[in-house]
């Protein structure tokens, strides 16, 4: 880990309406993007509580992008998965309590490589305006309301990283039964694939919307199966 730089971005502020906010990144080698959301219950009946998953819809959208070419793009429930099963980072709710109007927190880190603080691979210097953030912010989502949030960022002054790791999404929408296939990015390494449907493992007779899985490369199956 070479010399770093944590600084405040954006100061905790209220989020007045739904839409997309912009932020003019550093101009220093990137790290990580600390992305704090923190709003109040909103919880008035019980039915009304939600413990994760709302509180990430918080975050509709966030979207990295070089001189107008987005290299991170996903959901707030996205990158929270992405943080925790690929990255391994632990993700810490405060206050995670019903009350109603209590305020709770959450920070999603933003990563451009495998490891925090990681001199060879983050994203590389650049000058000022070509690098930024877009957040589409939902204030009001069941189970919160009143939505704060702040931006901190940590640099690596001086890094001249080997990799920069870019996190796009695939949107697919598959037939109701049966095999489907889809074609993953070509011209990049590919690290891993992060899977979502909207159809979860419930009930008692499940059927997930991702049910068996393989990995294929010119028609032959590789690794998984």
């Amino acid at each position: 880990m070479g010399r770093y730089t944590q600084s405040i971005l954006a100061a905790n502020q209220a989020v007045a309406a739904d839409g997309v906010q912009v932020f003019d990144l550093p101009v220093n080698p990137l790290s990580v993007v600390l992305l704090h959301v923190s709003p109040l219950n909103n919880t008035t009946t019980i039915a009304g509580h939600r413990l994760l998953s709302s509180l990430l819809s918080a975050v509709d959208n966030v979207t990295v992008s070089f001189r107008g070419g987005a290299f991170i793009a996903l959901s707030g429930v996205d990158l929270a998965m992405l943080c925790m099963l690929w990255q391994r980072w632990k993700l810490w709710q405060s206050n995670a309590v019903e009350t109603d109007d209590d305020r709770r927190s959450l920070v999603l880190p933003v990563p451009f490589g495998r490891k925090a603080f990681d001199v060879k691979e983050c994203f590389p210097a650049t000058k000022k305006g070509e690098l930024q953030m877009s957040v589409t912010w939902d204030i009001a989502d069941t189970g919160f309301d009143g939505l704060r949030i702040s931006v901190e960022t940590i640099e690596l002054p001086g890094a001249t990283p080997d990799y920069v790791q870019k996190i796009t999404t695939l949107a697919r929408t598959l037939t109701a039964t049966g095999q489907n296939e889809i074609d993953l990015p070509i011209g990049n390494f590919l690290r891993a694939v992060l899977l979502f449907g909207t159809t979860s493992y419930a009930g008692a007779t499940p059927a997930p919307t991702l049910g068996q899985l393989q990995l294929l490369k010119d028609n032959v199956q590789q690794y998984i199966s």
